[in-house]
Order: structure tokens, then sequence, then C-alpha cells
């Protein structure tokens, strides 16, 4: 039989001779003690674990009681995934179920990173090999360039309008947020979060971009979306006054009223870019006039009078 691949240790080692051999670079004799003192602490460290072992003091965890615990703390990885693929869903405790899915959000969030990373990179190569698109002073693209989003589409089998905007998003949290792309990698924050920032600032200078990050980044992990939105929203209002005012009478400009007919014979009216102020009394007078319309129809009283 042959042997199994990978060094392998039998007591008939000579480990001072091995030492000597491993600290052969120091020809000093105290980095040859220090090295034989590391081994006699190390040694001495195992011998009091398998001691208590053997005494009952500790008790070895299961493997799912371990994934429920570090979960949590473990930086997302190949550690992590590795660690926590290991073990079924189905053994974990209850209390470590949470932890453990929050343990795959993070790894998913790292994933992703690491995609975006490379479409970034490739968007950037390609922009720097195309003389009409080049690259700006701090490495970013120019601009996304056709070419870089066919390769995207190509490789990711997405549509060329997805596979554009793949890309921008890849792009903007290397450079312009990369606090955001930071914290994307790191598990504090999931895709959906990071897209929100990248969205919501896309109207701003990358300074005032970069400000309305740092505000929001903090406790973007701890909010829902919707919370999330209402935080941006604030922020990017606070950090640019006078081009949210700017946008907002754009928008008014594109005011539209639609109305569809329903199949039951009624019909769904729309607004879109209303004034707030106005569309708040419409919204109001028209829940009042579908509240009447779903009360029951009185029934008009009638008399009778006996005949004598």
């Amino acid at each position: 039989m042959a042997d199994p691949q990978g060094m392998s240790l039998s007591w008939e080692i000579d480990l001072d001779a091995m030492l000597d051999a491993l600290a052969a670079d120091s020809s000093t004799p105290d980095s040859r003690l220090a090295a034989r003192q590391q081994a006699k602490d190390q040694e001495a460290v195992l011998d009091a674990e398998l001691t208590a072992h053997d005494s009952g003091a500790v008790r070895t965890l299961p493997a799912g009681e371990v994934a429920g615990r570090v979960a949590e703390s473990l930086a997302p990885g190949p550690g992590l995934a590795a660690l926590l693929s290991d073990v079924p869903a189905s053994v974990l405790a209850d209390h470590d179920l949470p932890a453990v899915a929050a343990g795959f959000r993070r790894i998913a969030s790292w994933a992703q990173a690491a995609e975006l990373s490379a479409v970034a990179q490739s968007a950037c190569r390609t922009a720097a090999a195309d003389k009409k698109i080049g690259d700006l002073e701090d490495g970013r693209p120019a601009r996304i360039g056709a070419g870089a989003a066919a390769q995207v589409s190509l490789a990711l089998a997405m549509s060329q309008l997805g596979a554009s905007w793949w890309t921008d998003l890849a792009v903007t949290l290397t450079w312009r947020l990369a606090a955001t792309g930071a914290a994307l990698a790191a598990g504090d924050i999931d895709l959906p979060r990071a897209r929100l920032i990248a969205e919501a600032t896309s109207v701003l200078s990358d300074e005032a971009a970069r400000a309305v990050q740092d505000k929001v980044l903090r406790t973007a992990g701890c909010l829902t979306t919707g919370k999330l939105r209402a935080a941006l929203r604030r922020a990017v209002i606070g950090a640019d006054p006078q081009g949210a005012e700017e946008r907002r009478k754009e928008a008014e400009r594109r005011t539209k009223v639609s109305l569809y007919p329903d199949d039951e014979g009624t019909a769904t009216l729309i607004g879109q870019n209303l004034p707030a102020i106005l569309a708040a009394a419409a919204f109001a007078r028209i829940t009042a006039l579908a509240k009447a319309l779903r009360l029951p129809v009185p029934v008009a009283a009638s008399t009778c009078t006996a005949p004598r």
C-alpha cells in the first residue's frame, strides 16, 4: 500500500534536530534557543488541554455547535464557508440557525464583492486598451464601453443592458464608493443595501456621494431596506439641497396621471411625479370616496298604516 501524501511524524524523529534545521537561517544560538522554547511552550499547552479533556473538565464541541458560535464573529471567506458548508442545517440547534443563516449571508456578500471587483478590473483594462475611452486619474474607466459590457454579458449570461448596469455598479463600488465596496466584502452590508447606496448617490458629485456614504454606512447593515432608503433620501437632500430642489422641479415638469380600465368594469388611477402636498390632498379625497363606495347602501325606512 502506497504511503499517503503529505508529511507524517513519528516519535523517532529528533525534534531538536528538526528545530536546528528550521533555524538554520539564523546563525545565532539565541534564535535556536528561542525556537526550542517556543516548541516546549506549545507542547505544555497541548499537554494541559489533553489533561483537561481526559479529566472531563472540558468537552468536545460538536461541529454544529461550533458553527453556530463562530458564524457571527468569523470574517467571511473560505474559512467560514468551509465551516458552515460542512454542517447541514438539519443538525443545528434552534438558536444556532439564525446565526448560521446570517453567516451564509455574509459569505454571499463577500463572494459578490469579489465578483464585482473582477468585473471592475475587466472594465478598467478594456477601457485602457481603447483609445476612445481611456481611464481617469484615479484609474477608473472614463465610461463603460460596449466591449466591457459585452464581456460581462457573455461570461455571466446577462442582457447587454443588465451587463452594462452590473459593470457600472462594479466600477462605482471599486472607485467612487470604495468604502461601500469594502463593507460589502466584509459582510457588513449585503448587495441590495450596496445597490441602494450606489443608486441614491448617483445624482451627486464624488465628494458629496462619499459624504452621504460615510453618514449612512455605519448603520446601513442594521436597517431594513425601507429605512435605509429613507435615510439616504434625507442624507442626499442634506448633502446637496440646491440640487435636490432642482431635481424636484424637473420631476414635477414630468407630472403624469393615468387611468386604466380593469376587467371587472372598474378602473385604476395612477399619478406620477405629483407635487407632494397636492398628491396628499388628492389621496385623502380619493380614499374618502373609496370608503364611501364600500359602505352598504342605506334602505329607506317605510311606515305602514293599518286600515281602520
